[in-house]
């Protein structure tokens, strides 16, 4: 996969993070996106560059036993950190989605 076609695909795994936002917290979806986006910025960036540790560390460190409305707002509140870093990295600037 060349530059350009891990390009391509984290911009898609940004447009997903919406439909994400959809889905209960816990769920495989999610888990599936997380591993694809890593793997992608490991193969465009190395597992030690500073895109990946940004991306892979977004939400911060934590275990706290919470409810199922916590829960929830935790998994939004990491699905905004996780855009943000991926945002940050391909450059895009809101609302207009451009690259600089």
């Amino acid at each position: 996969m060349d530059k350009r076609e891990i390009k391509g695909a984290l911009l898609q795994a940004l447009k997903e993070i919406s439909n994400l936002r959809g889905l209960p917290f816990g769920n495989q979806e999610f888990s599936k996106w997380l591993n694809k986006v890593s793997h992608l910025l490991e193969l465009a960036y190395g597992k030690g560059s500073s895109q990946y540790y940004r991306f892979v560390n977004a939400p911060g460190k934590g275990l706290i036993v919470q409810t199922e409305q916590v829960q929830q707002k935790d998994y939004s509140f990491r699905l905004n950190r996780y855009e943000s870093v991926l945002e940050s990295i391909l450059r895009i600037k809101k609302p207009t989605m451009q690259f600089c």
